[in-house]
């Protein structure tokens, strides 16, 4: 799959059931380089989180004169659709390899820790961050510290746990990924 377009690609329902099936399987690479996992989905909750991503969609479009939300606005909508349906149902890991290094001489233990605490929010944010940063050309992004990910995990938690429109806004999460990229000078 072309990751260009792939918001556009992702309008169409079974292109989003299969580039979110697809997906959502994998540990983002950062993590996977040192801890292996296996996810197990549900799709039907990834079919239900197809209509609450348009309805998300919808909303942004009834305020932009366009009509065509920005690829922050979709990963927003993309990562709230996925946060209101369990999408995710297990994750078993294995053969953890904490004390390796990333090239630049990074640990990964704490990202493997935050990934043990938060594997599905750590998924769902890593794909809509993604998805985001395949748009972003003209940017350039943060790379995301593991205190970061750790606060972003927790506050997917807490917005899982609690539930729909108690922790985020699709506002807020615009907010959140237009903050991750910064335009090119």
């Amino acid at each position: 799959m072309s990751s260009e377009g792939i918001f556009v690609k992702i309008d169409d329902e079974a292109d989003f059931i299969s580039s979110l099936s697809s997906s959502l399987k994998e540990m983002p690479d950062f993590i996977s380089y040192a801890w292996k996992v296996k996810i197990t989905l549900s799709e039907e909750e990834i079919k239900n989180s197809f209509s609450t991503y348009k309805e998300n969609l919808k909303y942004f479009s009834r305020h932009l004169a366009s009509k065509s939300p920005d690829e922050f606005k979709r990963a927003a909508a993309l990562l709230l659709a996925l946060c209101d349906h369990n999408v995710i149902t297990n994750v078993i890991g294995n053969n953890c390899e904490m004390g390796k290094l990333y090239s630049d001489g990074v640990s990964v233990n704490d990202y493997i820790n935050i990934a043990k605490s938060y594997p599905k929010e750590i998924v769902i944010f890593h794909i809509c961050y993604q998805y985001c940063s395949t748009y972003c050309s003209d940017y350039t992004y943060r790379r995301l510290s593991s205190e970061y990910l750790e606060n972003m995990c927790q506050i997917i938690n807490k917005h899982i746990r609690i539930g729909p429109n108690e922790v985020f806004s699709l506002d807020s999460l615009f907010i959140v990924f237009r903050s991750l990229f910064e335009t090119k000078k």
